[in-house]
């Protein structure tokens, strides 16, 4: 299936104004789990948003947050053995974590000044705690994906 014009269209403008507040990430994980037929358009939409090199550090962030709250709630409330969607998000996005995660890596490192690198670093990093407690991917790939933001420039960041 094809996501349809007007749809898309609205991800885009919520991908675009997405906030670091739960009101805004929940407003748009609401739209994109309502829309898991069209999972596989809005992996690539949401990951191109990951990764435009122009998005703002706070954006990104924002876009990782809902990232975040799609793959939790995908996986945890669609439980249902007869919902041929289950965990659709999860499998459409491992693929692609190696480039999100480069791509957050390069923002973080242009973020000035470099002290506050750390603390982007920290919240990244914290997101990926989180889902190695959840269980959502194999330890090993959340491992990795940390070691790609922070071995980044990090010695750097600390004088």
């Amino acid at each position: 299936t094809s996501m349809g014009k007007g749809d898309t269209k609205e991800l885009y403008v919520l991908l675009r104004d997405l906030e670091c507040t739960r009101d805004s990430i929940l407003h748009a994980m609401g739209f994109i789990l309502t829309r898991s037929e069209d999972a596989k358009d809005i992996t690539t939409i949401l990951t191109e948003a990951l990764t435009l090199r122009s998005s703002p550090i706070e954006l990104k962030i924002a876009r990782l947050y809902l990232l975040s709250d799609v793959l939790y709630n995908d996986v945890m409330y669609n439980t249902s053995p007869l919902d041929e969607n289950f965990s659709v998000y999860k499998d459409e996005f491992k693929s692609r974590m190696k480039k999100i995660f480069k791509s957050i890596a390069s923002a973080i490192d242009r973020v000035d000044p470099p002290p506050a690198r750390v603390n982007v670093r920290t919240r990244v990093g914290r997101v990926l705690g989180t889902w190695a407690a959840w269980g959502l991917y194999p330890d090993e790939a959340i491992q990795r994906w940390g070691e790609i933001v922070s071995d980044s420039g990090s010695l750097d960041d600390l004088e």
